[in-house]
């Protein structure tokens, strides 16, 4: 944000945010200019306030829409403040829900930050991040992507579009959280970052076992004549019957395509190409559908049991709910990863 004085520049196309505004915003190279409004940037922002009145009060003459003053901001992306210069004045941004939005989102949330318009700007900053995840909530985004508008919604302070942000990151990927640290988020303290991608490994982690330890025990068979709670369950379990089949294993391997339990997750020397998702392990517990046993479940009761759709739904939405986003008040305030990964019951 390094300002200096800038005596006006002739001869240039500005672009106008604000057809009758008294400022020129002059960013990076001098020459690409931004008319602006200097009554909104100061109003809505202390920082814009500060370098105004320092350019104001150091011999230049007052703000004059007939002769706007270049003001520079020599260390600021152009395509980030002209963003930012267009949202507080209220104008519609072409574009910015496009293709590469999440990373153009970000660098507007880094100005929108670094000029202290956070609380300004936060309906708009709140209908930007939701608008985003209206039009691109089913995609297949990204690690890169999500990291980027979960760094967005923290630097906008926007609970609700961190926690949507997270909570894709642990259901739509795959990729060891570690790559988040190599990408470039400055404005976000490195411990904060580090903290939320442990957070979020242990959450993805603790979904991954449940499918893989718990969704087999749903078709475990159980003989009536053994019972679990007896005091003396020795002689039971030696007149139990041997009643486990394959019908619902079967089942299970077949909606995820594999040929044994568990899936692989994530790459390993068995299995290179292993690339499941949280997301598509939960659609494939959802295909299994009503399975019934193809033997009585008990020789003693002659019972036949299975595991239905509706139980398997259930299940489908339980791991789910682990995969809920973090608290972005929670991260904000931790000193300690492990808690981030519980349930906040301080913050709405």
């Amino acid at each position: 944000m390094e300002s200096s004085m800038m005596s006006p520049s002739q001869g240039l196309e500005p672009v106008n945010v604000a057809p009758d505004g008294d400022v020129y915003l002059v960013c990076g190279e001098p020459g690409v200019k931004i008319r602006v409004s200097s009554f909104i940037l100061t109003r809505a922002s202390t920082e814009f306030a500060a370098i105004l009145h320092a350019h104001f009060t150091e011999g230049t003459s007052k703000p004059d829409s007939q002769s706007p003053a270049d003001v520079p901001l020599l260390n600021d992306d152009y395509h980030a403040v002209r963003d930012l210069c267009n949202l507080l004045h209220g104008n519609t941004i072409t574009g910015l829900l496009g293709p590469k939005a999440a990373g153009r989102i970000y660098k507007l949330a880094v100005m929108v930050d670094s000029y202290r318009c956070t609380k300004y700007l936060d309906l708009q900053g709140q209908a930007l991040l939701l608008g985003y995840w209206d039009k691109y909530g089913q995609a297949s985004l990204s690690l890169s992507n999500l990291s980027a508008m979960a760094a967005a919604a923290y630097l906008l302070n926007q609970a609700r579009g961190f926690s949507i942000a997270t909570h894709h990151m642990i259901l739509s990927t795959s990729e060891h959280y570690s790559k988040v640290l190599k990408l470039d988020y400055g404005h976000i303290s490195f411990q904060s970052t580090q903290f939320v991608c442990l957070a979020l490994e242990e959450k993805r982690a603790a979904a991954q076992a449940k499918i893989a330890y718990g969704l087999p025990q749903l078709g475990m068979p159980v003989c009536s004549f053994y019972d679990d709670e007896s005091e003396d369950d020795m002689g039971d379990r030696q007149n139990a019957c041997d009643n486990w089949e394959g019908t619902y294993h079967r089942a299970m391997c077949k909606a995820f395509g594999v040929n044994f339990w568990p899936p692989s997750f994530q790459p390993s020397k068995d299995a290179p190409d292993a690339d499941l998702t949280l997301c598509s392990a939960i659609e494939c517990i959802r295909t299994i559908g009503d399975c019934r046993f193809e033997k009585p479940t008990c020789i003693h009761s002659g019972e036949r049991k299975g595991v239905s759709s509706s139980k398997l739904r259930d299940f489908a939405k339980e791991v789910e709910k682990m995969c809920d986003g973090l608290c972005l008040g929670c991260v904000a305030e931790v000193t300690d990863a492990v808690k981030l990964k519980e349930k906040c019951l301080r913050h709405g």
